[in-house]
């Protein structure tokens, strides 16, 4: 989660009524856990685009070893919903800010919403949509119900 507590969500749960099939954890993005197939929707938000190696060339490693673990705990026709940072739109103009510049292009060079899109596809999902917004990314992938 970001810029929103564990409180909050709990709040937003019992308001829409789902607070007794909703599960919080903190945990590592890669190994989380759980059982395969106990989860009918992961949400990420901000996640992929901090997990890197360090260095100065960032994979996609542990993006990939994350999204892989996100489909193994999914039921099959589970979603995953990513929400993440694009070097477009706004990013883009804030990324030319000095140091910013660099930071960014040192983070991550390939932040568009086609790469997030081919990332997930990559890890074993059937990508459903995927949007920018404001600079952002917001995409759903599925588990496919198939063997």
């Amino acid at each position: 989660m970001f810029g929103h507590t564990a409180a909050h969500t709990r709040r937003n749960a019992r308001i829409e009524g789902v607070s007794d099939r909703v599960r919080l954890v903190t945990t590592d993005a890669t190994r989380l856990g759980l059982r395969a197939g106990s989860a009918d929707v992961l949400t990420a938000a901000y996640v992929l685009f901090h997990l890197h190696d360090g260095g100065l060339r960032r994979s996609d490693e542990r993006r990939l070893l994350a999204l892989r673990e996100w489909l193994r705990v999914l039921n099959p026709g589970g979603r995953v919903v990513v929400f993440d940072l694009t070097h477009t739109g706004w990013t883009n103009v804030l990324a030319w800010t000095p140091g910013v510049y660099i930071a960014s292009r040192w983070l991550s060079t390939r932040l568009t919403p086609a790469c997030w899109r081919a990332l997930v596809a990559a890890a074993g999902f059937e990508v459903e949509s995927c949007e920018e917004r404001r600079g952002n990314v917001v995409l759903v992938g599925r588990k496919s119900t198939g063997p």
